[in-house]
């Protein structure tokens, strides 16, 4: 079999560019510690409004003489947006928001050397989304939330593009002084895809621990995975749990010329 694949992609942020420069000065000033509480504090730190463009061509060929074509065509206006602040002081609680979507016309063709022809046009988008947040950011303890999403296609080898959406959020803690720091995150995953004639999609939780200890002559790590799945293809599908416990040692000797390492996970 040959592919012969062509992705040429555009993005023109040359529009309105006088509006994403004006956004852009006024958000120079970067917060300082020492700043003034403030019950809610929010500025743009950039913005850009555009048009962008996506063609693709892909050409297949079989032994046998059978042979397809698959072409993709999107346009559309472009918007991005990225705002940033804090929660009555940056040093209790410090934020960031990212987004960039472009809504517009596509045009999808495949067609085979046996004469079949399959077009599909519409209105569609394509976009991400991301939001972040710090609490306690100059203290020992510390934490962070997090949630990203977007809407985009993803190409399989030897298939054409399937649409899929994910969403992603959870939060890490953790201290980090005392003889043993440690960390503990908790991620939720989501996807749907839809391509091929068929709709899968997975839902994941993820559970991490890990501590160590740090000595002038060594050092020791614990480390703890949950993980919570579920996956499906149409009406069927299948779940599971998986738990990982790991435990690795390093010590040195004399003048650190000589060196131990120990591992061990179940």
């Amino acid at each position: 079999m040959r592919r012969i694949r062509h992705h040429l992609e555009w993005q023109w942020l040359a529009a309105l560019i006088a509006v994403a420069s004006w956004f852009s000065a006024r958000g120079q000033a970067r917060y300082q510690p020492d700043v003034e509480p403030q019950l809610f504090r929010m500025r743009v730190a950039s913005a850009s409004v555009g048009a962008y463009a996506e063609a693709h061509h892909e050409e297949v060929s079989y032994r046998g003489g059978y042979s397809s074509t698959f072409d993709r065509f999107f346009a559309g206006p472009l918007i991005g947006l990225n705002v940033e602040g804090s929660i009555y002081h940056p040093n209790l609680m410090q934020y960031t928001l990212a987004s960039d979507w472009a809504v517009g016309w596509t045009e999808e063709k495949t067609t085979t050397s046996q004469g079949f022809t399959l077009n599909r046009s519409g209105f569609d988008y394509i976009g991400n989304f991301s939001a972040n947040a710090i609490l306690l950011a100059n203290k020992p303890f510390r934490a962070s939330l997090y949630a990203s999403s977007s809407h985009s296609f993803r190409e399989y080898d030897f298939f054409n593009r399937a649409l899929v959406d994910t969403l992603r959020y959870g939060g890490t803690a953790g201290y980090s002084e005392g003889p043993v720091p440690f960390t503990i995150s908790l991620t939720r995953y989501e996807e749907d895809a839809d391509g091929f004639g068929y709709k899968t999609s997975l839902r994941q939780t993820t559970l991490n621990l890990e501590a160590h200890n740090d000595r002038e002559t060594g050092g020791s790590t614990f480390n703890y995975t949950f993980n919570d799945y579920q996956r499906s293809v149409d009406t069927t599908g299948g779940s599971g749990i998986e738990q990982t416990v790991g435990l690795s040692d390093r010590e040195t000797f004399g003048t650190k010329n000589v060196e131990m390492r120990n591992s061990v996970s179940y």
